[in-house]
């Protein structure tokens, strides 16, 4: 019967798991999202294949004029292999590589259909289900002014893990033009003049103790004549990306992130979607480019003006305009890029947002924090309990029975009296935090779910605990020494499974190194005190005895002639009413050492 249950169980774990993170990739058997019109990038958690296309396009010629109809056939290089997933679309070879030119005009609708993309119509072609085929034929359409010479570039996906991109087919323009070529990025990157944050610009620096170089992520702005100059970097290779929002959420965004790769930097445009995917958007307007990656650090310089907008909605038939006139929220991400492409991943380190909306006319030195308020809230509340509270508690409990000169304060001693108040609030805490963090959250993530098994683990004990302190059983009762033994092992155990709970909270991915790093320290500060002070006082305890022990022997022998009464002593000893105290005033420094070090550890969650 156990192997049965033990098997179910397994499986239906596994269920729940699969079930749990059926979102992390995104498959799209009908077809490309509108959204993936400049990337054209299958998001399914794999990399580009690097090995030959096994998939080609041929078209019915190599040169076109304005207006002409292009027969594109698409094929299998070798016989018995099949594509599931397609997208094509055209665009200059030269100049504005981000435009999309053309029409198709016809596709076969039994495999294929056009989207409209970036207020162009029916201007790329995606699949429409995921039926394996080895060929199909399409008709495109040249713009009826020539765009000089342009590329068809395509993404074959052949099944889920195996897809090829930014596979491209040429086309020559029968009539020469002189494309206007859009601003280059430049690898000549002047060093930013961090001494001028708050005076000739503001600036946007992580984390709050930070002034500049010193930095792990910061963006300058400076509104110059009708555009805003942006500086910005990022401790890491990859992306870096600023975004503007008018609230503290994501999504509803406009984006501008620089990439940096082995083959060089990159700038590019986006939209934060509600469903938290950034949308690659033009990037026309950027000017004055510049971007370099040197010492760990990806750097980038551009000037926007001042009006923007992006398309949105599905065929992108709207716009969103984007202002800097007006005030903004400021975000920062950073992340990794798919290799190969420009194409960037999701950012699993929490954005840093200011802490209020900035404009962008004023020179302001700006903070934030990566941390939501109710996370920050969340975290305070288990700090404060665990690591403050808790800590006198057990301490008095266990050092301070007959400390205060044995006073009675309603009823009981006054250890008793300081550890029962402080464990209810303590475990009131606990129960706020769960509630708060479970309301606003609503599950548990991924990267977090040690960190969450770990927290229902401590307040799940916790509550045993304070139900099994409201039942204590009377001082004579038989199984009160068995009380007190559990009591204590569940107390310790709790306490030991909340500093564990601690540390993975500040070191799952979703925390940033700078914030990491500090709150490592300040908890391996915290560790070590603790074990300090717990030893500390159990040799203060022994030598108490042992001091007790000679004078009592001393006195007892003077009494009795030189024969000792070590029997009775040990008696009287173990009665707590007669056994020495630890001294009052080591409470008052460990209180003292124990409040320094949660004031530091409430410090990594509001200094980042």
């Amino acid at each position: 019967m156990a192997k049965i249950i033990a098997k179910h169980g397994i499986f239906i774990i596994n269920l729940l798991h699969l079930i749990w993170n059926i979102n992390e990739v995104y498959g799209f058997p009908n077809g490309a999202p509108w959204d993936t019109c400049l990337t054209m990038f299958p998001k399914h958690g794999r990399q580009r294949q690097m090995t030959p296309c096994p998939f080609q396009m041929t078209p019915n010629t190599t040169r076109y004029s304005p207006s002409e109809s292009i027969h594109l056939i698409v094929s299998a290089r070798t016989s018995g292999d099949t594509l599931k997933g397609i997208q094509i679309r055209a665009r200059p070879k030269s100049g504005d590589t981000e435009r999309i030119v053309g029409q198709f005009t016809d596709w076969p609708a039994n495999k294929t259909h056009a989207l409209d993309c970036l207020g162009g119509e029916k201007n790329m072609i995606t699949h429409s289900n995921n039926l394996p085929v080895s060929s199909m034929h399409l008709i495109w359409t040249a713009p009826n002014i020539s765009v000089g010479d342009i590329e068809f570039v395509i993404s074959y996906v052949q099944d889920f893990t195996r897809f090829w991109v930014d596979e491209v087919v040429e086309l020559t323009a029968t009539e020469l033009i002189s494309e206007p070529q859009t601003e280059q990025l430049s690898p000549t990157f002047e060093i930013i003049d961090w001494s001028e944050c708050g005076k000739s610009k503001g600036c946007f620096l992580y984390p709050r103790t930070c002034s500049g170089h010193d930095c792990y992520t910061a963006v300058t702005y400076k509104t110059v004549n009708n555009s805003v100059e942006f500086e910005m970097f990022g401790s890491q290779e990859g992306y870096v990306s600023v975004g503007f929002s008018d609230d503290i959420v994501m999504g509803h965004d406009e984006t501008i992130t620089c990439t940096s790769d082995e083959s060089g930097c990159a700038i590019q445009r986006g939209y934060n979607h509600e469903e938290l995917y950034n949308e690659r958007q033009f990037k026309h307007g950027l000017f004055d480019i510049q971007g370099t990656y040197k010492d760990g650090r990806l750097y980038c310089r551009f000037k926007r003006p001042l009006s923007m907008f992006v398309y949105i909605g599905e065929g992108h038939k709207l716009r969103k305009h984007y202002d800097l006139s007006d005030n903004y929220y400021l975000m920062l991400a950073w992340g990794p890029i798919y290799k190969g492409t420009e194409v960037i991943g999701i950012h699993v380190q929490l954005p840093l947002i200011s802490s209020r909306k900035v404009s962008f006319q004023e020179n302001e030195i700006i903070r934030g924090s990566s941390l939501p308020l109710t996370k920050q809230i969340h975290g305070s509340l288990m700090l404060i309990g665990w690591m403050w509270l808790i800590g006198i508690a057990t301490i008095v409990a266990r050092h301070f029975k007959n400390g205060f000169n044995n006073r009675i304060v309603c009823g009981s001693k006054v250890w008793f009296q300081i550890h029962r108040p402080l464990a209810i609030i303590t475990w009131l805490l606990t129960v706020a935090s769960f509630v708060l963090i479970f309301v606003v959250v609503g599950k548990l993530t991924e990267n977090a779910e040690i960190h969450s098994y770990l927290g229902i683990t401590v307040m799940s004990a916790s509550t045993l605990q304070v139900v099994m302190g409201i039942v204590r059983p009377k001082p004579d009762s038989k199984i009160r020494a068995i009380f007190i033994w559990g009591h204590w092992f569940l107390g310790k155990s709790t306490i030991i499974i909340a500093v564990v709970t601690f540390f993975f909270a500040f070191n799952n991915d979703m925390i940033p190194q700078p914030q990491t790093y500090f709150a490592n320290i300040v908890l391996g500060v915290f560790v070590g005190q603790q074990v300090l002070w717990e030893v500390w006082f159990e040799i203060n305890k022994n030598w108490q005895l042992k001091k007790a022990s000679e004078k009592y022997e001393l006195k007892d022998m003077s009494k009795t002639g030189g024969q000792s009464g070590g029997k009775k002593l040990h008696d009287d000893y173990v009665n707590p009413s007669t056994s020495p105290s630890t001294p009052d005033k080591a409470l008052v420094l460990y209180t003292l050492c124990i409040m320094i070090i949660s004031a530091a550890a409430l410090a990594s969650v509001f200094l980042f």
